[in-house]
């Protein structure tokens, strides 16, 4: 798919004399690597990406969708980061649950449970997800606090990337 688009760029543009070796008749490399930059662009233009931030949680959170423009049936990349923020007094967990819906039926992934009381700990996860026609893409957390004057906080990023089909 490439060959294409580079020939429809040569086309508008004569500048095959300048950028091709006179000597060894191949792509000089800068030449190379502008067209391999401007080739990634365009396939990351094409993906559609969406990520959630949450910072200050101290309770788990239901099913909630990723919110993706559109769905389309295909397979997604989901980046999953989360971090214990404020120790708690008593050692506490978390768990991230990815959800889909593949062929009619809904599956989860868990990543997890992180079960400490320090704010060095993390969860950190990507997910290949194959997801329905407009079937959601959702994420949740499960929160346990172990009591004490202090409770547990945490902070989660979560990057949902659809892959060229």
């Amino acid at each position: 798919m490439a060959g294409p688009i580079l020939n429809a760029w040569l086309s508008f543009i004569d500048v095959r004399d300048a950028v091709i070796d006179p000597l060894t008749k191949l792509w000089m490399p800068r030449v190379q690597e502008w067209f391999l930059a401007l080739w990634t662009c365009v396939c990351r233009a094409s993906q559609q990406e969406k990520r959630v931030t949450l910072t200050a949680q101290g309770a788990s959170i239901a099913a909630t969708a990723i919110p993706l423009a559109k769905i389309a049936a295909r397979i997604y990349h989901v980046t999953v980061f989360a971090r214990i923020t404020r120790a708690g007094s008593v050692s506490s967990s978390l768990t991230v649950t990815i959800h889909g819906v593949d062929g009619g039926v809904a599956y989860t992934k868990v990543i997890g449970p992180v079960a400490t009381n320090t704010t060095a700990s993390i969860l950190s996860d990507v997910v290949a997800i194959k997801t329905d026609q407009d079937g959601p893409i959702s994420y949740s957390t499960t929160y346990a606090d172990g009591g004490g004057a202090t409770s547990m906080q945490y902070a989660t990023d979560i990057l949902a990337e659809a892959l060229p089909s």
